[in-house]
């Protein structure tokens, strides 16, 4: 497969600041929230735990401790997807593998990226050891994308760390973030059971210390692009060349106000097997973007869409061909 991504650079624009991500789970029927562990700056750690709050009929009330999930661990950016095929939301945590301050033997704060199996009802359980998504280095931002439209989804993660006044350190403790000043961009692709880092070789090279990863359509071709983000530094958008012969579906699901019906399913259906995809009003790391619902079919025929919407009812259409996009509504509504 040739390399599928080619750089462009934004050099006006520059990413605003913001808050850490906070993102709606939906098959978690609540909120998961990684807060920055370094925000007091190099040095200074907050006491924050990684939280998960349950949504109730009266509001959210925190469910960590019982879903495992609120430990006192570095945690940067969060992402919720399927990767066991169970047709339930998963969570990814990202972190820092051997945080320079705090690092040695039997420290859990030096884990890296972390994800967690949704073990309904109100569990969950770690299983990143067999997934090869652990070694993110100093990690933020994800976003999910198929980007060699074969049917299963990759994650592109950002990276990297520099201390932004090194002269308040001492020279030693200043060359324990050596390490991260240059750390590539992770294009983690999934094959089977295991996801590997394929950046390099997917022609993703950056090495600027990264922040927010957004995957978008930007040039209507059918294959989702990349924005990334820098601390102190420009977007770079990196279009996704896909290889030729493989296509896609797009998906708008809309609620009865036509706006993105978030917590719905929509499955689709091909001659291969069923993807499900999950409308989330989701964020990377200090930033968002929210644009249809995006399935690489490969060579696999689209058969049909099934929507399960949050009042308990669903809607079914049969696709008739591949490389569109289609908007869907619940019974009764029409959207343009």
């Amino acid at each position: 497969m040739p390399a599928p991504h080619t750089r462009h650079n934004i050099a006006a624009t520059r990413p605003h600041a913001g808050d850490a991500s906070r993102l709606a789970a939906d098959a978690f029927n609540g909120l998961a929230s990684p807060p920055g562990s370094n925000a007091g700056g190099a040095g200074k750690r907050t006491e924050a735990a990684n939280l998960v709050f349950a949504g109730t009929t009266s509001g959210f009330v925190n469910a960590s401790r019982p879903w495992g999930i609120g430990t006192r661990e570095n945690g940067m950016g969060s992402l919720l997807f399927d990767p066991d095929g169970d047709g339930d939301l998963d969570a990814l945590l990202t972190g820092i593998i051997g945080d320079p301050l705090v690092c040695g033997p039997n420290v859990p704060l030096c884990d890296g990226n972390r994800l967690y199996r949704n073990e309904i009802p109100g569990r969950s359980s770690r299983m990143e050891a067999d997934w090869g998504l652990a070694d993110g280095s100093w990690g933020w931002g994800m976003a999910l994308l198929d980007a060699d439209l074969d049917g299963d989804e990759d994650i592109v993660q950002t990276t990297g760390y520099s201390i932004p006044f090194p002269e308040v350190l001492t020279p030693g403790l200043r060359g324990l973030f050596v390490p991260f000043e240059h750390d590539p961009v992770r294009f983690f692709e999934r094959d089977g059971q295991r996801f590997s880092d394929r950046a390099s070789a997917r022609g993703l090279v950056d090495t600027a210390e990264g922040r927010t990863a957004l995957a978008v359509d930007l040039d209507n071709d059918g294959d989702l692009d990349l924005a990334l983000s820098h601390n102190r530094g420009t977007v770079e958008v990196w279009e996704t060349v896909a290889p030729a012969g493989n296509s896609w579906l797009k998906v708008w699901a809309l609620d009865d106000s036509c706006q993105p019906a978030v917590g719905a399913t929509v499955t689709l259906e091909t001659d291969g097997g069923l993807q499900p995809r999950w409308v989330q009003a989701n964020s990377s790391y200090l930033g968002n973007a929210m644009g249809p619902l995006h399935f690489g079919l490969g060579s696999a025929t689209p058969l049909r869409l099934t929507v399960s919407w949050l009042d308990g009812t669903s809607t079914s259409v049969g696709v008739s061909a591949a490389g569109a996009t289609l908007t869907l509504a619940p019974a009764g509504i029409s959207c343009p």
